[in-house]
């Protein structure tokens, strides 16, 4: 079912892309090409570096890639109807998901390094922050060296990582929750042992 998903996401992405194209849409289509050829980075992750990203992960990705492609190929960020904030929120949320893995990967892989629970949901959030930051320092530098829009005014760049901290904010509460939640039927408080 998982890999239905992902070549469904992927045709989506190719037709939207090819017709951004055709109708010289340039910066979109080329969105929509990179998103296209992320999408298969996680079979060559898993093939060369051995490690697997769960397709729950991998579906949430790209929801994040379709629905930010879709905004450029149906108007959606220019109407103005918040569709620049959601595909912010849900982008981020997907970043801090990707962070946790990454930070309990490198806990997994390591017997010298370990983030104690209560440290890594707000660790993940400045990752999530980190992240959008370069993001929007990357919508800077394509919109000035191509010399089209896809970066708004300021304060739409304020607005942008405003909701990045809520979509990080969110996964980060759920984890900081989830950890709470744990300790309290685990009733020992060890934190010694890392947790997935």
């Amino acid at each position: 079912m998982g890999e239905v998903l992902t070549w469904a996401f992927r045709v989506i992405l190719l037709i939207m892309s090819v017709f951004l194209l055709l109708q010289k849409d340039y910066g979109w289509a080329i969105n929509g090409f990179a998103f296209l050829f992320a999408t298969f980075l996680p079979n060559v992750i898993a093939r060369n570096l051995r490690i697997s990203i769960p397709i729950w992960l991998q579906i949430w990705l790209f929801t994040a890639f379709s629905l930010h492609v879709l905004g450029g190929f149906a108007d959606f960020y220019y109407i103005g109807i918040g569709y620049d904030h959601l595909t912010h929120a849900l982008s981020a949320s997907f970043i801090a998901a990707l962070g946790y893995l990454l930070f309990r990967s490198i806990e997994g892989y390591s017997k010298s390094i370990y983030f104690p629970e209560k440290f890594l949901s707000i660790l993940v959030l400045f990752f999530v922050m980190a992240s959008g930051m370069v993001w929007e320092i990357i919508e800077f530098s394509v919109s000035l060296s191509l010399d089209i829009t896809i970066q708004g005014s300021q304060e739409d760049t304020v607005v942008d990582i405003l909701f990045n901290l809520v979509g990080g904010g969110i996964v980060a509460l759920i984890h900081f929750t989830h950890m709470a939640w744990s300790d309290g039927e685990r009733k020992s408080g060890d934190l010694a042992q890392p947790r997935l």
